[in-house]
């Protein structure tokens, strides 16, 4: 079987992802291991026994070249209403092709539709009221939509990602257009991080739109808190947190990053958690000569949390696959994670006081958006 060592992949982050920064080995630190090259059937076997050992594979990480280059997010669909994943954590480009402010839109279709672009009016979605003239320009619809009262918060990525779902879902069924991920995710309440948000092209036009008077901002810290919630609760069921991350690298950071934040600021031991890497090899052969990533990050990650495999099937063809596997399993209705924020982050910090033995805690000051 072929095998392609960590030192010579080297993946880097896009735009929308944190820089790396380089490691020091430790002395006692052993080489790099290999990492397995699976085809198609090894990728099929690998998921059904993961699909059989947890039932459901929890967080599913899209990085930006994921999102280029191997897939759409319309892909993403079929998973979510198969309640294969609870959350999703993707770069902020998943949210710019929802909008449309990306020439390759989310439904493959750029073009507007003429009977509405020439249209006189408003179109209502809920509370906000758009001209129909502004729906050929998707940046217009955008700036709109998230400089409408809705929107004046500060607010985390996956509250931002549930708002927008609930006026695309509305648009959609105005204009009759394909439903699309972000709209699927609120209805079924499955929360889409989207952590460096500031660093997008959707985060530059936040800051734009912010030296009009929008007071819309994306707070990471509570993006932080509430991935480790989330992580935190699925170890307290027994079940693990399994992270399926496909592609690139950035999604991944944040993920490490939390982890490293529940281990060594918390206190909460990460044993269970497991990282299931796929690196498509389009990609690796492309970044030959770009910073070695994924090296860095099997040095950081305890090594039987972390695993990882290169494969010649592209992202699409993954997604189909655990859609067709998920389908063999019980049906399951997807599990909403929207509506006990506030307690995902209360069960964590009860369980730092418990590691850390604290007598008090002070308030938490946290202020969770409204749904809707």
């Amino acid at each position: 079987m072929n095998r392609h060592t960590l030192q010579h992949l080297h993946l880097s982050p896009g735009p929308g992802d944190p820089p790396p920064q380089k490691s020091r080995p430790s002395q006692n630190s052993s080489p790099p291991a290999a990492i397995e090259f699976l085809n198609a059937d090894g990728v099929r076997d690998l998921l059904q026994n993961e699909l059989s050992r947890t039932e459901r594979l929890r967080f599913l990480l899209i990085s930006r070249k994921a999102l280029i280059d191997e897939c759409a997010p319309f892909d993403v669909i079929p998973l979510l209403k198969a309640g294969v994943f609870d959350a999703i954590i993707a770069s902020p480009l998943l949210l710019q092709l929802e909008l449309g402010l990306h020439p390759q839109m989310s439904n493959g279709d750029p073009a507007p539709v003429a009977s509405i672009q020439e249209a006189r009016g408003v179109l209502w979605l809920h509370d906000v009221a758009i001209e129909k003239r502004l729906l050929s320009n998707p940046r217009a619809v955008s700036s709109y939509l998230l400089s409408s009262p809705p929107f004046q918060h500060i607010m985390p990525s996956s509250a931002l990602s549930q708002k927008l779902g609930r006026y695309l879902k509305e648009k959609e069924r105005l204009l009759k257009e394909p439903e699309s991920l972000l709209s699927v995710a609120y209805t079924l309440g499955v929360p889409i991080l989207t952590p460096y948000l500031i660093a997008s092209q959707l985060g530059k036009l936040l800051a734009a739109l912010a030296l009009g008077g929008n007071r819309l901002t994306h707070d990471p810290a509570i993006d932080l808190n509430e991935m480790a919630g989330m992580i935190h609760e699925s170890q307290q069921s027994g079940a693990g947190s399994l992270f399926v991350s496909l592609c690139g690298s950035g999604p991944l950071w944040f993920v490490l990053r939390t982890l490293q934040f529940l281990d060594t600021s918390l206190g909460i031991k990460t044993d269970q958690a497991r990282i299931l890497t796929l690196l498509a090899d389009s990609c690796i052969k492309r970044d030959l000569k770009e910073t070695p990533s994924v090296q860095i990050l099997k040095e950081e990650a305890p090594s039987k949390i972390f695993s990882a495999y290169i494969t010649n099937m592209p992202s699409r063809e993954i997604m189909a696959q655990l859609d067709e596997l998920a389908s063999a399993l019980p049906e399951r209705a997807p599990r909403s994670l929207e509506n006990h924020r506030e307690d995902l982050v209360e069960r964590l910090r009860k369980s730092h006081m418990e590691a850390t033995t604290l007598k008090r805690w002070p308030p938490l000051r946290m202020r969770f958006p409204k749904r809707g």
